[in-house]
């Protein structure tokens, strides 16, 4: 079995201080998970990892990456109990919620579903139905049932601190052409590819990111803080009652002064 460094990855807040890293002992695992937030930043991540492992990926599958059996998927309720298991490594790749809700909005709109039926047709027609702001509030609102933001931020803040969970943010691996940075998106990288078994040179590491922002399906944007060309005032209000404390436990903010 492979050796792997384990690491937590986190920024607070994210635009002003290099990732936080903590390194725990080495520990041989033979499996992973790599779960991520719908709507936050996914082909990112299935990019980087085809560039740098030059294997295709596919939401619910499984494959060997080096001596690790890896199931790459979203990470939906039935995850819960594997999240908890001490015994296999945790990939989790999540993105600002309230940039997951305008990304999930648009997704709504343009293929009329969410994720496979969790929104039931009825809930979707009449989502269809409301302004811009009010399908906003609903999704800020949607039920844990539902698998919105909500429901993956309370997941991933109460997990930051689980010792087989290592958590990636979007932010930090989109790079400056999503309006991130060139050093951590390097070190996000870096970390990775220790983590999966494989070792980066400086030029194979130049090569990957600047072949990664962009260029992948049901791209539409892949900015950073896209929300606030759309958060209301009123929105803000909701969003801080519902997921206020997980947005500063996942490191967005320092407080809910935003």
């Amino acid at each position: 079995m492979q050796k792997f460094n384990r690491f937590f990855l986190i920024l607070a807040p994210i635009f002003l201080f290099f990732p936080a890293i903590l390194s725990f002992a080495n520990e041989s695992v033979s499996t992973a998970y790599i779960l991520t937030m719908p709507k936050g930043g996914t082909n990112l991540l299935v990019k980087a990892l085809r560039l740098l492992t030059h294997q295709e990926y596919s939401l619910g599958g499984t494959q060997k990456i080096n001596h690790l059996n890896v199931t790459f998927d979203h990470l939906w309720p039935q995850y819960q109990s594997t999240i908890n298991e001490p015994s296999s490594l945790k990939i989790i790749f999540f993105r600002d919620p309230r940039d997951m809700i305008i990304s999930q909005m648009f997704w709504i709109e343009q293929v009329n579903n969410w994720a496979s039926g969790l929104l039931p047709q009825k809930m979707v027609d009449d989502f269809q139905r409301l302004s811009t702001d009010e399908k906003i509030h609903y999704l800020i609102n949607l039920p844990d049932i539902n698998c919105g933001a909500n429901y993956f931020a309370h997941l991933i803040a109460a997990n930051l601190t689980n010792p087989s969970v290592v958590a990636f943010r979007f932010e930090d691996m989109v790079g400056p052409l999503g309006g991130g940075s060139a050093a951590k998106q390097d070190e996000s990288i870096c970390i990775l590819a220790d983590l999966l078994g494989y070792t980066l040179t400086p030029s194979s590491l130049n090569a990957l990111c600047t072949q990664l922002f962009g260029n992948t399906p049901t791209f539409r944007e892949g900015k950073i803080g896209s929300w606030k060309n759309y958060f209301t005032e009123e929105h803000k209000s909701a969003f801080k009652e519902k997921m206020g404390k997980e947005l500063i436990l996942l490191g967005y903010e320092e407080d809910n002064a935003w």
